[in-house]
C-alpha cells in the first residue's frame, strides 16, 4: 500500500500544475490507483481477510456529442487476499503409510495459520461514458461497462502461524498426533509457490471522477472506480486437490497447494473499489490553435480561420456547414469560457457603478447586456458556441456602452475639458468593442470604465483643467525618476491569463500608465517600446506571436491614455525570457506579462 501512495503522489508532483478543456472529441488517457483489490471466497474450515492492490490503465474515449462517448482501454491490476485457519481438518483422502502399511486420512489442527495470495490480471475494459461540464476548468466524468479478465499469474505464501500434523487410522478409530518418525509434528508457516490459473472472465466496471482542466489539450483526472467479478475463476478440474497433500513414498513430505488450488474453495471472484488519478490528452480533428491566431489589432480585429480550406466542397446546405464549422472552432475557445464563467461578476460590478451614477441610460445598457449574456450562456449550453460567442460579444460591448454613458453623466457634472475628453474615448473604444472579438470587446470595457471612474473623480474635485491627478506628489511630465518609477511599477503588475490578450493589473498600476502616458502626451521626445512575454506551453512560433498580441494590448492602453501612437513600439520575445521557472501555475503566470522600455 505505500508503494501505491508513494506513486500516486509522485503523479500529482508530475502534473499539478499543467490543464485542458472538457470538451474535445478525442481523449487518450493514463491512470493510477489504489484501494480494495479482492481475491473474493470463502474457504471451507476458515475465513477470508480481504486484500487490498492498485491498478494502472491506458485509455481511449470518442465522444459522439456533447455528453456521451464509448471508450476502450487496456488495464494491469494486482488483487491481494489471505486465508486464516483456525479450526481443525480431517481430508478424505486415503493414504497408506509406507512404515506400518496402515490406511489412514490426515489430519490437521490450525493455530492462526494465514496464507496471502497474489494475483496479476491484464483486463480489457470497454465503457459508454457521460461528461458534463461544470465550469471553466472542472468538468464531471461518468462511465459504466463490461471488462474481460486474463489471470496473468497467481502466487501464495504462508505468513504466520503453525498447524499440527495428525492421522487418522479407520482400523483402529484412533487420531495420532506427536509421532515425529510418522512425519506427525507442528510446522511452521515458510511455504510458497505459485498457482496456475486458466480461466478467464468478465468484470462490470464503473468510473466516475472530475476532469479538471490544465494548458491546452492537457487535463488532469482524480476519481474513484469500482469492478465486480462476473464470473468464477476457480477451476475445479485443474484445482482438485487439498491444499495439503501427503507425499505417497514419504509420510514426513507434504506438498501444499495453497487455498485456492485446492478443493478448500470452489467460488473465486475479483471485486475491486478505490481511487485513481491520471492525466489526458485532449484533442480535435483538424483544430485549430489559439496561438497560432493572427490578431495584431487590439479593438478592431477580426477572427481569421486558419485551418478552413476554402476550395473544400461540401455536400451539406452551406450555412449548416458554416454553422458547423463555427461551432467547432468556438467549442474550446478560451475567451468564450472565461466571458461565461466571469459575465455575471461583470454585470453586478457594473450595475452598482451606474447605480452610483444614476445614469439612465447605463442602467438601459446593462439590462441589455444582461439579456445577451442569459441567451449567450443558454446557447452555450445547447452546443451553439459561435451563438454564444457573438452574443457574449454583445454583453460586453453594452457594458462598455454603460461605462461610456457613466463618463459622459460624470463629464456633464464636472464641467472639465479632460473630463469631456475622457468620455469621448471612452465612447469611441466602446464602439470599437463591438467591432472585433471577446477578448477585444472585455479590453474595450475595461479602459471605458477606467474612464468612467477617472470622471467621477473629475466631478469630486479639480486638480488641473483635465483633472489628473498624479499618483506622486510634485510629479511633472519632466520628472525623470517619476518616470522611471512609473515603469519600474508597470514592469511587475502588467500579467494575462492563460492565452489572454487582455492585461490584468490593479489600480496603482492603472495611475502609473495614465501618468506615463501624460508625461509622453507632454514630451515628445519621451519614447518607449512595449515588449510581450509568454510561459513556456506551446510553440516557439506561436509564443512570439502572442507576446506580439501582448506587446500591442499594453500600447493599446498607453495610447488610450493619451501617448502618442508614434511614440510607443512593441517587440515579442515569446517564451525566451523568463522571469521564473515555468513549474508552477503561479509561476507561469508571473511569465505571462508585457514590459515597458524606455528609449
Amino acid at each position: 500500500m505505500k508503494r501505491i501512495f508513494i506513486i500516486i503522489a509522485a503523479a500529482l508532483l508530475t502534473v499539478g500544475a499543467q490543464a485542458q478543456s472538457n470538451q474535445y472529441s478525442n481523449y487518450l488517457g493514463l491512470n493510477i490507483g489504489g484501494g480494495l483489490g479482492n481475491m473474493a471466497y470463502s474457504p471451507d474450515g476458515g475465513k477470508q481477510n480481504i486484500g487490498l492492490g492498485f491498478t494502472t490503465d491506458v485509455q481511449f474515449i470518442h465522444f459522439f456529442g456533447k455528453h456521451f462517448g464509448f471508450g476502450l482501454g487496456l488495464k494491469y491490476t494486482q488483487d491481494h487476499a489471505s486465508a486464516v485457519y483456525n479450526t481443525n481438518y480431517r481430508s478424505n483422502n486415503t493414504y497408506t503409510h509406507p512404515a506400518n502399511h496402515y490406511n489412514y486420512n490426515p489430519v490437521y489442527k490450525f493455530n492462526n495459520w494465514t496464507e496471502r495470495q497474489t494475483m496479476h490480471i491484464a483486463s480489457l475494459p470497454i465503457e459508454l461514458f457521460y461528461r458534463a461540464t461544470l465550469n471553466d476548468t472542472w468538468g464531471f466524468l461518468a462511465g459504466l461497462g463490461l471488462q474481460f479478465d486474463v489471470p496473468l499469474t497467481a502466487s501464495y505464501e504462508t505468513v504466520k502461524g503453525t498447524y499440527t500434523l495428525g492421522g487418522y487410522f479407520p482400523a483402529t478409530n484412533v487420531e495420532y498426533y506427536d509421532l515425529p518418525s510418522y512425519g506427525f509434528t507442528t510446522y511452521k508457516a515458510e511455504e510458497e509457490g505459485s498457482v496456475d490459473m486458466t480461466k478467464r472472465g468478465m468484470s462490470l466496471v464503473a468510473d466516475l471522477g472530475l476532469n479538471h482542466e490544465l494548458s491546452n489539450h492537457w487535463g488532469l483526472y482524480i476519481g474513484c472506480y469500482a469492478g465486480l467479478g462476473l464470473s468464477n475463476l476457480y477451476n475445479p478440474n485443474n484445482h482438485s486437490k487439498d491444499f495439503m497433500v501427503i507425499n505417497d513414498k514419504d509420510a514426513t513430505a507434504i506438498d501444499y497447494n495453497s487455498t485456492i488450488a485446492s478443493d478448500r474453495i470452489d467460488n473465486l471472484r475479483i471485486v475491486n473499489a478505490g481511487i485513481k488519478i491520471g492525466i489526458n490528452f485532449g484533442w480535435n480533428s483538424g483544430e485549430l490553435d489559439n496561438n497560432n491566431l493572427d490578431r495584431t489589432e487590439i479593438i478592431s480585429n477580426e477572427y481569421v480561420n486558419n485551418g478552413a480550406n476554402p476550395t473544400e466542397t461540401v455536400a451539406e446546405d452551406p450555412a449548416v456547414a458554416e454553422e458547423n464549422r463555427c461551432n467547432a472552432l468556438r467549442m474550446n475557445d478560451p475567451d468564450l469560457r472565461r466571458a461565461v464563467s466571469s459575465i455575471d461578476a461583470d454585470i453586478a460590478e457594473a450595475e452598482q457603478i451606474a447605480n452610483e451614477s444614476g445614469s439612465t441610460k447605463a442602467k438601459t445598457k446593462i439590462a441589455s447586456a444582461k439579456a445577451k449574456a442569459n441567451e449567450a450562456k443558454n446557447a452555450n449550453k445547447n452546443g451553439q458556441y459561435c451563438k454564444a460567442y457573438d452574443l457574449m460579444n454583445e454583453a460586453y460591448g453594452l457594458l462598455a456602452d454603460s461605462y461610456a454613458a457613466i463618463a459622459d453623466k460624470y463629464a456633464d457634472e464636472s464641467g472639465l475639458q479632460g473630463a469631456r475628453d475622457a468620455a469621448n474615448d471612452a465612447a469611441t473604444y466602446a464602439e470599437a468593442s463591438h467591432k472585433g472579438g471577446i477578448e477585444a470587446a472585455i479590453a474595450a470595457k475595461r479602459i471605458a470604465k477606467f474612464k468612467a471612474d477617472q470622471n467621477k473623480q473629475n466631478a469630486a474635485k479639480t486638480n488641473d483643467d483635465y483633472g489628473y491627478n498624479y499618483p506622486s506628489t510634485g510629479y511633472t511630465p519632466a520628472n525623470m525618476t517619476e518616470i522611471q518609477k512609473n515603469i519600474d511599477l508597470i514592469n511587475t503588475e502588467v500579467h494575462f491569463a492563460y492565452n489572454s490578450t487582455v492585461p490584468l493589473f490593479d489600480n496603482n498600476t492603472d495611475l502609473a500608465l495614465r501618468a506615463l502616458a501624460a508625461a509622453m502626451a507632454a514630451d515628445k521626445n519621451l519614447k518607449v517600446m512595449c515588449v510581450g512575454h509568454t510561459d513556456s506551453i506551446g510553440s516557439d512560433a506561436g509564443n512570439m506571436t502572442l507576446g506580439l498580441r501582448r506587446a500591442d494590448a499594453l500600447k493599446y492602453v498607453l495610447v488610450g491614455y493619451g501617448a502618442p501612437a508614434s511614440n510607443v513600439g512593441t517587440d515579442t520575445r515569446g517564451k525566451t525570457e523568463p522571469v521564473a521557472p515555468n513549474d508552477t501555475d503561479k509561476n507561469r503566470y508571473l511569465n505571462r506579462r508585457a514590459v515597458i522600455i524606455k528609449l
